[in-house]
């Protein structure tokens, strides 16, 4: 019932959630960012998009790719606050209009196939600059 004694038609109440895809240094356990990520976000589940993995030393950065055979695994969580935590992780991920250009990493949309089974829409921080001269590898090490 709305507050004027009117039915509510659930059909009409679309329910979105926000969910975002980590496969890197924000799953280690003793990273503050990931810490602050997993307060304020759900664990939703494992997943994996078509992609490539790089190892940059202190961080991976994956890429999309159009080969089944490559895949990046990570976890899924569901947002609490988008807004805010999309904003927290642009500044730790350096994506944005203030850091140089092209900037490392860029956030946007990739489709997740998740160990549901599901294919879920989840914002994926990319990397940004060319893979030319570099060996892709097929994990990234979450030692913490």
């Amino acid at each position: 019932m709305t507050k004027t004694g009117k039915p509510v038609n659930c059909a009409e109440i679309e329910i979105t959630m926000e969910f975002l895809f980590v496969y890197g240094t924000l799953l280690e356990p003793k990273n503050p960012v990931g810490e602050y990520l997993r307060s304020n976000a759900e664990f939703y589940a494992d997943g994996y998009f078509m992609g490539k993995l790089y190892d940059f030393g202190d961080y991976p950065g994956a890429v999309e790719s159009n080969n089944p055979e490559d895949k990046v695994y990570g976890s899924v969580f569901i947002l609490k606050n988008e807004e805010s935590v999309l904003r927290t992780l642009d500044e730790y991920e350096e994506t944005g209009d203030q850091f140089a250009k092209p900037n490392e990493f860029i956030r946007t949309k990739t489709e997740i196939i998740t160990g549901k089974n599901e294919k879920l829409l989840c914002w994926v921080y990319l990397y940004n600059r060319s893979t030319e001269n570099l060996s892709p590898i097929k994990t990234w090490r979450n030692s913490g």
